[in-house]
């Protein structure tokens, strides 16, 4: 499975620069991501690959340019994944955060408060999203909620595909999308006959043009759920950024409250986590974790917590105490499963001078 991330993004530039015959590459490939993580190890090849063979054969593009290339080819895999990722990989700078806008593309610093460190755990339970259908799943609901809003205020509803971009053919804030979403969506399960009666839709026409091939035997959808956490979770970021910009004396706490939120909203309304994962942030927030959620698509894979700097040695202490050293199978994968971390630079290309 992992060769074909890498000729997504072979693909990718050879696609884009329409190259009959890409030269040839010796590669090797190594890395220290736990497989099926969440920690964006299939992106991070694909963009290597990207990287590796837009350099091989001598072409040139910006970071923003490739970024945008390799997001759009890690979907050969069969993910309809965004382009978080793939901009993070290119784009991040040692020592800052990163705010990842779309439409255009665009990374701001962000400045973390000091005083707290963030500690990645793996909770071992390995999803891999390509293999499954529960990410594309939640695409398309977002992509039926966006249409079944768009419809609602009289916009071209069809040409609509994600939440984002009805916000800002709206023009109004993600607080008040949040309203919207009240206003026009209900809490309870939608059939595939209330979509097509409320789009007027054949159901073979919502079969063919909106869902994904994964959602065909999908038969109730929860719109009002995701949209609201999609909504929810962008209010949380820019609250995130607000903080880190005004930095308070009370900074770590809040940010924490914001990641504490956020895996509450991706438990219960985007349903993207697991009892394990579910079980991990518990454990964290009681070994001295200010917040903790999980990161990446869900389902399995990582919590990233926010640690006060004096506590993390005993934090570490005590998740391995918790979580890994109660199963056997966890106490195997401790070493490369819980560590701290902090911001890193992007992919690049080191020359060895002969």
């Amino acid at each position: 499975m992992w060769h074909s991330y890498f000729m997504c993004g072979l693909k990718g530039i050879q696609d884009h620069f329409n190259l009959d015959q890409p030269k040839g590459m010796n590669c090797l490939v190594d890395g220290t991501i736990p497989p099926s993580s969440g920690l964006s190890s299939s992106s991070a090849l694909v963009c290597c690959a990207g990287l590796s063979t837009l350099t091989t054969n001598k072409k040139s593009l910006s970071k923003v340019e490739l970024a945008e290339v390799c997001a759009k080819c890690e979907r050969y895999i069969g993910t309809e994944g965004g382009g978080m990722d793939q901009s993070i990989s290119f784009l991040a700078e040692e020592g800052t955060a990163k705010l990842i806008e779309f439409s255009p593309l665009r990374a701001t610093d962000i400045k973390l408060p000091h005083g707290a460190v963030f500690v990645i755990a793996n909770s071992c339970v390995e999803m891999n999203k390509a293999a499954t259908s529960h990410f594309n799943i939640r695409v398309v609901e977002c992509r039926l909620a966006t249409k079944i809003l768009a419809k609602s205020k009289g916009l071209d509803w069809k040409n609509l595909m994600k939440l984002g971009d009805f916000q800002r053919r709206l023009g109004v804030t993600v607080e008040e999308m949040l309203n919207v979403v009240e206003e026009i969506l209900h809490p309870e399960p939608y059939t595939r006959e209330e979509i097509c009666e409320t789009l007027g839709l054949s159901l073979e026409d919502l079969c063919s043009t909106i869902l994904s091939q994964n959602a065909q035997d999908v038969s109730t959808f929860k719109l009002y759920q995701r949209a609201k956490h999609v909504y929810s979770e962008a209010a949380r970021v820019l609250a995130f950024k607000k903080v880190c910009d005004e930095a308070p004396a009370n900074a770590v706490h809040l940010l924490g409250d914001l990641m504490n939120q956020s895996h509450v909203s991706c438990r219960d309304m985007y349903q993207c986590s697991c009892s394990e994962l579910d079980q991990l942030v518990d454990i964290c927030l009681k070994s001295g974790a200010i917040g903790s959620r999980l990161t990446g698509a869900g389902w399995g894979g990582c919590t990233v917590s926010m640690v006060p700097v004096d506590k993390l040695n005993e934090f570490l202490t005590n998740v391995q105490d918790m979580y890994y050293k109660t199963d056997s199978r966890r106490s195997s994968m401790q070493k490369q499963s819980l560590f701290a971390t902090k911001p890193g630079s992007g992919a690049m290309v080191i020359v060895e001078k002969k």
